[in-house]
């Protein structure tokens, strides 16, 4: 579980940077092909904040991309024997 949070911090610390330069720099802002990306990657983001985080949710999540992760070995394990 550290691992995700780890994660997730440097995640929000990156895109704390792009944000910032995306602010300062008139040259970034009028870079269409920068904001068109920009923005997808924070469509993808789950948006939370502290008062609605529920680490139960997010163990189940990481419970089941666990198992996933288990199945996909499985399954291609059992397609090279």
């Amino acid at each position: 579980m550290k691992n995700i949070l780890n994660a997730i911090s440097i995640l929000r610390q990156k895109l704390g940077f792009l944000i910032k330069v995306t602010e300062a720099s008139p040259e970034v802002r009028n870079n269409q092909e920068f904001i068109r990306r920009l923005n997808y990657i924070a469509n993808q983001i789950y948006v939370t904040n502290k008062s609605n985080f529920d680490e139960q949710m997010i163990l189940q999540e990481y419970s089941d991309a666990q198992a996933l992760t288990m199945l996909a070995s499985i399954t291609k394990s059992q397609t090279t024997l």
